[in-house]
């Protein structure tokens, strides 16, 4: 039996079978639509610091939405008073999920960033126009 390899799933009956590296009977070759988003990841350097959400990525926490802002941009006047001025005005990566937020610096801060895809039914503006 073959080992499987990173771009295969093994199943079951409703479930995952084996671990991965483990042999399997069964796999399922994941389409090359997500072998190409996986190459689509770029170095945070080149990521656009214009407010635009985008996906990010840390080692240890995954995939995450986050945009390029200050605390002053999305605090309440009430959360602004608790802070100093420069840490109130200063711009960094933020990250928001359905129960916080927070800064996301020094070793916490995304390695990675790509764009978020088109919704259904759109183009978006990484699509190339075809010529007709």
């Amino acid at each position: 039996m073959d080992s499987i390899k990173p771009e295969t799933v093994a199943v079951g009956p409703g479930r995952l079978t084996t671990k991965v590296g483990q042999p399997t009977r069964t796999s399922i070759k994941l389409p090359d639509a997500t072998r190409l988003v996986r190459s689509a990841w770029l170095g945070m350097e080149s990521a656009p610091k214009d407010g635009r959400e985008i996906l990010v990525w840390r080692e240890d926490a995954g995939c995450l939405l986050a945009r390029w802002t200050a605390p002053m941009d999305f605090l309440t006047d009430n959360e602004l008073d608790k802070l100093d001025a420069e840490s109130a005005e200063q711009y960094d990566w933020f990250y928001a999920d359905f129960v916080q937020g927070g800064r996301l610096e020094g070793e916490e801060a995304p390695t990675h960033w790509m764009p978020l895809p088109a919704g259904p039914n759109t183009r978006s503006s990484a699509t190339p126009e075809k010529n007709v």
